[in-house]
C-alpha cells in the first residue's frame, strides 16, 4: 500500500513579540476625553479587570476604546491587543478564530469549533504575557449564552456559552462597548464596572469639528451654533464636517445649518411605541438629519455611490470583504438593470467607494482587505430603504450576491466560508413572502444548504440543524412537499440529526429524500447517488449494517457505470463499504477499502482535502486493528497533524485519530502520555459527541485500560 504524505512546512509555534490588532488608528483628529480615560485606567489596573463603556450609537464609545488600546502599547509594548466584535456569534468566533492564527497556534491547537477553548488557555495562561481585549459592539447578550443550553451534548458554539471563553487572570483586561446597559453590566460582572458614555463637553465638540472642517474661516460663534445643534455627538459632528468641507465653497457652517433647520425628518418619535419619553431619541433624531443631509447629497453627486452604501448597510459592520464587493461589482450592474451602480466595473467601484470615504461613512479596515461602517449609518440606511419601498430590492441584491459568493466546495475553501458565514447568518430569518418564486428561490435554498454543510462540517450541529429546518420550512413553503429541493435538503440534514443523537429521524429523513430522488431525478443521477451515501451512512448508525451494505454496493454499481473506474470519483462509497467491513471485523477487505477511498481523494481532490485526511486516519484504523504496527506508526502521526491542520483539534475526525495516536503510545508501553492524551481527548468527546456517544465510550474504555495497566 502506497500511502503519499505531502510536503509539509516544520510546525508553528505560538508567536513570542505582542501584537496589537486594533481595526484602525484613532487619528490626528481624536479629541481627549480625560474623565472618561482616567476612569478606565482605573478600572481596569483594578480586580476583576473589566470596564464597559455604554451609550448611544455614533457617541464615541470605540474610539475611547481605540485610544485606551494605543495608550497600552505605548506604555506597556509588551502587551497584546485583541479586537473582537461582539455583534453576534460569528463574529466573535471569527475575532477568536484571528487570534488563534495570528498568535500561530493554528498547527498546535487548532482552528476547528472548539478553538474557542485554546484561544481560552492561552489567554489564562500566565507565562503568555499581559493582554487587553476590546469586545465592540457587544449590544446582545444571547450571542454570548443562550436562553436555553445543551452544554453537555453540542459544542460549544452551539451551547450558547460563549462568555465562558472569557477568563478572568492577573495578566488580561477586558474592555466592552455596548449599547445595553444590561448587557454591559453582566460582561464586566458588576454595574461599578460600567460608564454611560455622555455626549462631548462643549470645547471638546468644537475642537473636533475644527480638526475635522480645516481652516476654512469659519467664524467660532457659527462653529459653537452647528456643534450644539448637533447634540455634541461625535459621528453626527464628523459627518457634518465632511459635508461641509467636501462641497465646499458652495456650503458654509451658517448654509448647513439652515439645511438642517429647515428640513422636517420624522424617522422617530422622543417618545416611545407606548408614550413614555424616551431620552436618547433626542439625539437619534438630530443623527438621521445628519445622515439624511449626507445622503441625499451622495445621491445627487453620484446615484452608484449611494447604491453602493445600500447595499453595503446588509452586511455586517466589520469585516466588510473587498473582494465580495469588487468581484460582482460588474456582474451586479449587468444582472440587475433597475440597480445603477455604474458601468466600468473595477473602475465604479473605486470611485464610489472613494466618495463614501470622504463622506466619513466608510473606512478602510487595519488589513486593507476589508472594509466597516457604523452600525448607526447601516441602521439609518435600512430605514430610509424601508421608507422609501426599496429594502426588497436592495435585500435581494445582498441575497444574490452572498448566493454568487459562498464557495460551491465549501470543504476547500474554509477560509472564504468562514469570513462570508457572519454577513450572511442574517439571512436564515428570510420569510417565504421575502423570495421571488422559481429559480431565485432555489438558488437561496441552495445557499442556506451550503451555509448548513459548512456549520455541520465545523461540528456545529444544533446550529446546522437551525439552517437545514429553515430551509425545509422554506423549501415546502414556496415549491410543495414533493420537490427535489426539498430531498436534497432533508438529505443534507440528516447527517446533523445523527450527529446531535437523533439516529432514527436521521435515517427517516435519508429514507425518504433517497426514495423521493431516485422517483424525481433516476436512480444514476448523482444527487441521487449521493443521497444513496447519505442514507446508507445513517443505517450504519443503527446498526443496520447488511442494508446499508446493499445501498452502497447499490450505488457503487451505478457510479461505475458512469464513472468507468475502480476508484476516481467513488471515495465516499468505497469508504462506507471499509466501514462496514471494519466493523464486521472483516480487517483485510476493510484495509483493501480504505485505502481505495484515500486512492480516490488523493486523485479527486488532492493531499489536504478533508475527504482524503479522513480517509488516511480510516487506513491507520484498520493497520492498528491488524496490529500492523510498523506501517501504522507514521500514518497515525501525519493523520493527526493534517486532521488538526485542516479540521481543528476538536473536530470528531481528529479527536478519532488522537485515539489512534494513543493506541500508538500503548503499544510502546508509554502509558503516562497515553493517559494524558487520552483524558484530553475523552473531555473534548464528551464535549463535542456527549457522554453517551460509541466513540466516546469507546475513548473511556482504552482510558480504563490503561490507568488499569499502570495499576490506577
Amino acid at each position: 500500500m502506497n500511502i503519499h504524505f505531502a510536503n509539509r512546512p516544520g510546525p508553528v509555534t505560538a508567536i513570542s513579540k505582542p501584537y496589537s490588532d486594533i481595526p484602525h488608528p484613532s487619528g490626528p483628529d481624536y479629541i481627549d476625553r480625560p474623565i472618561i480615560t482616567d476612569w478606565l485606567q482605573q478600572e481596569l489596573n483594578k480586580s476583576p479587570s473589566r470596564a464597559a463603556l455604554v451609550g448611544l450609537g455614533g457617541i464615541g464609545k470605540s474610539k475611547l476604546a481605540i485610544r485606551y488600546a494605543e495608550q497600552v502599547c505605548k506604555e506597556s509594548p509588551d502587551t497584546y491587543i485583541f479586537w473582537v466584535n461582539s455583534a453576534t456569534k460569528d463574529t466573535f468566533v471569527q475575532g477568536f478564530r484571528r487570534i488563534s492564527e495570528k498568535l500561530g497556534l493554528p498547527n498546535e491547537y487548532g482552528v476547528g469549533t472548539d478553538m474557542l477553548r485554546q484561544v481560552f488557555n492561552w489567554l489564562r495562561d500566565g507565562e503568555n504575557g499581559p493582554w487587553v481585549m476590546i469586545l465592540d459592539n457587544a449590544d446582545d447578550y444571547f450571542v454570548f449564552r443562550n436562553k436555553r443550553t445543551n452544554s453537555d451534548v453540542t459544542p460549544a458554539i452551539d451551547s450558547g456559552m460563549l462568555d465562558s471563553f472569557l477568563p478572568q487572570t492577573g495578566n488580561g483586561r477586558i474592555l466592552i462597548t455596548s449599547r445595553s446597559l444590561d448587557t454591559a453590566r453582566i460582561l464586566a460582572l458588576s454595574l461599578d464596572n460600567t460608564l454611560v458614555v455622555p455626549e462631548m463637553e462643549e470645547n471638546q465638540a468644537r475642537l473636533l469639528f475644527r480638526r475635522k472642517l480645516g481652516d476654512l474661516g469659519e467664524s467660532d460663534e457659527i462653529s459653537r451654533r452647528v456643534v450644539l445643534t448637533l447634540n455634541c455627538i461625535p459621528l453626527c459632528i464628523s459627518q457634518a464636517a465632511a459635508y461641509i468641507q467636501n462641497l465646499q465653497p458652495r456650503m458654509t457652517c451658517a448654509k448647513y445649518l439652515e439645511k438642517f433647520n429647515g428640513r422636517n425628518f420624522v424617522f422617530l418619535s422622543s417618545r416611545d411605541s407606548e408614550g413614555r419619553y424616551n431620552p436618547d431619541a433626542k439625539n437619534k433624531e438630530v443623527e438621521i438629519k445628519t445622515w439624511q443631509i449626507t445622503f441625499n447629497q451622495i445621491r445627487d453627486e453620484r446615484q452608484s455611490a449611494a447604491g453602493l452604501l445600500s447595499l453595503m448597510s446588509f452586511f455586517q459592520p466589520q469585516g466588510i470583504p473587498e473582494w465580495v464587493l469588487q468581484k460582482h461589482y460588474s456582474e451586479m450592474v449587468n444582472e440587475n438593470s433597475s440597480i445603477d451602480i455604474g458601468h466600468n466595473g473595477e473602475d465604479e467601484f473605486e470611485n464610489d467607494l472613494t466618495l463614501l470615504r470622504d463622506y466619513s461613512l466608510v473606512t478602510v479596515a487595519e488589513d486593507a482587505k476589508s472594509f466597516q461602517m457604523h452600525s448607526l449609518v447601516q441602521s439609518f440606511t435600512r430605514s430610509w430603504l424601508e421608507a422609501s419601498h426599496e429594502d426588497h430590492k436592495w435585500r435581494r441584491c445582498f441575497q444574490q450576491l452572498m448566493i454568487k459568493s459562498f464557495p460551491e466546495d465549501w470543504l476547500e475553501n474554509w477560509s472564504a466560508c468562514g469570513e462570508l458565514t457572519p454577513h450572511i447568518e442574517p439571512l436564515v430569518n428570510t420569510t417565504a413572502c421575502q423570495l421571488e418564486d422559481g429559480g431565485e428561490t432555489i438558488r437561496f435554498l441552495e445557499l442556506l444548504r451550503k451555509v448548513g454543510g459548512y456549520k455541520h462540517a465545523t461540528a456545529m450541529y444544533e446550529t446546522a440543524l437551525k439552517i437545514f429546518t429553515k430551509a425545509e420550512q422554506l423549501a415546502v413553503q414556496k415549491l410543495g412537499e414533493d420537490h427535489e429541493q426539498v430531498y436534497k435538503i432533508a438529505a443534507s440534514k440528516a447527517p446533523s440529526l445523527g450527529n446531535s443523537g437523533s439516529v432514527a429521524a436521521a435515517e427517516a429523513a435519508a429514507l425518504e429524500a433517497y426514495k423521493g430522488l431516485t422517483r424525481i431525478l433516476g436512480v444514476d443521477n448523482p444527487t441521487t447517488r449521493y443521497t444513496g451515501k447519505i442514507y446508507a451512512s445513517s443505517l450504519e448508525m443503527t446498526g443496520k449494517l447488511d442494508e446499508a451494505q446493499a445501498i452502497y454496493l447499490e450505488v457503487l454499481e451505478s457510479q461505475k457505470r458512469v464513472t468507468n473506474s475502480e476508484f476516481i470519483g467513488l471515495g465516499v462509497t468505497l469508504m462506507g463499504l471499509g466501514n462496514i467491513a471494519y466493523r464486521t471485523r472483516h480487517h483485510a477487505e476493510a484495509e483493501r477499502l480504505y485505502s481505495l477511498a484515500y486512492q480516490s481523494g488523493f486523485y479527486s481532490n488532492g493531499l489536504t482535502s478533508p475527504f482524503t485526511i479522513t480517509s488516511l486516519g480510516r487506513v491507520a484504523l484498520v493497520l492498528v486493528a491488524q496490529e500492523k504496527w510498523a506501517e501504522a506508526e507514521p500514518i497515525i502521526d501525519e493523520a493527526v497533524e493534517q486532521h488538526i491542520e485542516v479540521m481543528g483539534p476538536d473536530h470528531p475526525n481528529t479527536l478519532e485519530a488522537r485515539s489512534l495516536q494513543a493506541s500508538k503510545l500503548v503499544y510502546q508501553k508509554r502509558f503516562r502520555e497515553a493517559e494524558d492524551m487520552l483524558c484530553r481527548v475523552l473531555e473534548a468527546k464528551r464535549k463535542v459527541l456527549g457522554p453517551e456517544h460509541p466513540s466516546t465510550i469507546s475513548t473511556l474504555m482504552l482510558y480504563r485500560d490503561v490507568l488499569t495497566r499502570q495499576g490506577k
